[in-house]
């Protein structure tokens, strides 16, 4: 809100011909950088990295006072039972009360002096837009919109999609408002559990009856029989039982939605009468999500930005659904808050004096960005997903004239971030303010991850060699995982140096057979890892070509060596040539 700014200055140069000429001071623009562009990060093989991305933002520039465009807001208040519930001792709706309140005494001093006032109107909802609590008409005294609600009770469901349909007729019922700034304020402490569109409608349907209804018409032992078998079905706060009526429906017919505490029933309305579409389906709940994006849909058609207030404990998924609702200020470019108690008034405060500000104020940050396979955010419920899409909302920025300094809090933000397996992670950030008038794309950080060394180990545990031949060691071992860093040995030892002696040639090793024999070498990697190491053993053969009595193995020996086979199953094998006797089993 604020001053809407339609360009983005990435630079702004001013070119002075003389002393004696002055330029005006440059209009508010922003610009920002990421910090690092370039990461590189290693990590255990099983375990993961981790790096904080740092947006910079750098606002340049003056506001002018009373620059801004005339605004209308429409106040979307929620009255649900729920709002009755008591946080640090005070119940939501007082809370809530309290902070439209405060909301419009800075409106009120904000506008005192401008020549066109800024517009107010308030839309109360439960399970429906409640018309005697709500002030439909655009007026520029915004108190009177706090003392319209001063008397609001809480009671029923909660309905987005009629209470922001009604917020965007009042806009569209006046055609100035096209030369304003358009913003919804809409604030609820709940899910949606209601909702009502209208469908085109070709099928047969029964025809529901309250209690008193069905027993007049049928008697107490049938609709005692329906209540047992679960024949009933509940809308809004009213009983009905199915009845064995069918009617044939057709055209488009209001379709209404219940999903309070999980029903998941869908009826009809015709002819004055419900008639039940379905019962306990799934499908429910989605749908009437769809409509809420519907609704922001067609008021961002509109330009009308959506601020929602999510009033509630996020963690209690039952009680608030904080990621639907920036979803739904998403799609308007706008943003949603949090608040759980008392905190409610400072938000409404901050809201209105961006909206009314005397001077420009880059509001309704974030920062958007989507991250590759293998890369997730980091303990930070300060940033939702929203479909394959991340958000991270940044503070307000203000000009009074001049902007925040760097240094200022408000102009840094960190992105937290895992990295699940090695790789390079190319990393693409759009900052948006204003509404979506105010973009900056193409920030970019690169992250290279890679895996430590694990494990080392030789492919085969013995090779032979002749004398003077020279094993280069590094084609023997296998390293995990295979695109480790620091692949190198730090030494590789033998311990008979007299038969197999160890060779560096510019990094590389070899084992050189010295004399026949054998000897075990074992090699050791870099300095950072020297827990890391395996053996192999290094045979020589011998000048003659043959190998060293001790390691022959018995396959080696002459034929005549080896104790001939009698074929006997075992036991005593008769003496040999020599004399000598053995045990076949």
């Amino acid at each position: 809100m604020g001053k809407r700014i339609i360009a983005i200055c990435l630079a702004v140069l001013l070119i002075s011909t003389g002393s004696s000429v002055s330029a005006s001071p440059p209009q508010p623009s922003l610009t920002a950088t990421v910090s690092p562009q370039n990461t590189y990060l290693e990590k255990e093989v099983h375990d993961i990295a981790s790096a904080d991305i740092q947006l910079l933002l750098n606002p340049q520039g003056e506001g002018r006072r009373n620059e801004r465009k005339p605004a209308d807001v429409v106040f979307v208040f929620d009255k649900s039972g729920s709002m009755t519930d008591i946080v640090n001792g005070s119940t939501k709706l007082d809370l809530a009360k309290k902070a439209v309140q405060e909301a419009a005494n800075i409106f009120a001093d904000n506008q005192a002096g401008r020549a066109v006032k800024d517009r107010f109107a308030l839309v109360s909802f439960d399970a429906s837009v409640r018309q005697e609590y709500s002030s439909t008409q655009l007026q520029s005294d915004p108190k009177v919109i706090y003392n319209k609600i001063a008397s609001v009770p809480a009671s029923g469901g909660t309905n987005y999609t009629q209470a922001l349909e009604r917020a965007r007729k009042i806009f569209t019922d006046n055609p100035d408002s096209k030369n304003r700034t358009k913003v919804i304020i809409f604030m609820t402490d709940g899910k949606p559990t209601n909702s009502e569109k209208y469908q085109s409608i070709n099928n047969k349907y029964s025809r529901l009856m309250t209690d008193k209804e069905f027993m007049d018409a049928y008697g107490n032992w049938r609709y005692y029989s329906k209540i047992f078998t679960g024949q009933t079905a509940y809308y809004l706060d009213q009983s009905y039982i199915i009845s064995d009526l069918t009617d044939q429906i057709t055209g488009s017919k209001k379709v209404l939605f219940d999903i309070n505490g999980d029903r998941n029933n869908i009826f009809i309305e015709h002819n004055n009468r419900l008639y039940l579409h379905s019962k306990s389906t799934p499908l429910a709940p989605e749908e009437v999500r769809k409509h809420g994006r519907e609704q922001a849909e067609l008021l961002l058609t509109d330009n009308i930005g959506l601020i929602s207030i999510g009033f509630g404990n996020i963690a209690d998924t039952k009680e608030i659904d904080m990621n639907y609702l920036q979803e739904l200020s998403l799609i308007t470019k706008e943003t949603a808050k949090n608040a759980v108690a008392d905190d409610i008034v400072g938000i409404y405060k901050e809201i209105s004096s961006n909206i009314s500000s005397l001077y420009p104020v880059f509001s309704g940050g974030y920062v958007q960005f989507q991250l590759p396979a293998g890369a997730e955010v980091r303990n930070d419920p300060g940033i939702a997903k929203i479909n394959s899409t991340y958000i991270k909302y940044l503070p307000d920025i203000p000009f009074n004239p001049k902007p925040p300094q760097q240094g200022d809090s408000r102009l840094s933000a960190f992105i937290p971030l895992k990295f699940l397996k090695a790789g390079v992670y190319n990393l693409h950030f759009q900052i948006v303010y204003h509404n979506g008038t105010v973009q900056l794309s193409g920030l970019q950080a690169r992250v290279e991850v890679k895996d430590k060394l694990y494990s080392m180990s030789f492919q085969e545990k013995s090779r032979v060699i002749r004398i003077g031949e020279k094993l280069k060691l590094q084609d023997y071992l296998a390293f995990y995982p295979q695109h480790a860093v620091n692949k190198k040995l730090k030494d590789v030892t033998s311990d008979a140096p007299r038969k197999v002696k160890i060779v560096n040639e510019g990094g590389v090793w070899y084992a050189v057979g010295a004399a026949g024999g054998y000897a075990t070498i074992t090699a050791a990697a870099e300095e950072k890892y020297p827990a890391i190491s395996d053996s192999m053993v290094v045979i020589v053969k011998g000048p003659d070509e043959s190998l060293p009595p001790e390691v022959q193995p018995p396959e080696t020996l002459p034929p005549e060596t080896l104790p001939p086979d009698t074929g006997s199953p075992g036991g005593e094998v008769p003496p040999s040539e020599d004399g000598t006797q053995s045990y076949k089993w």
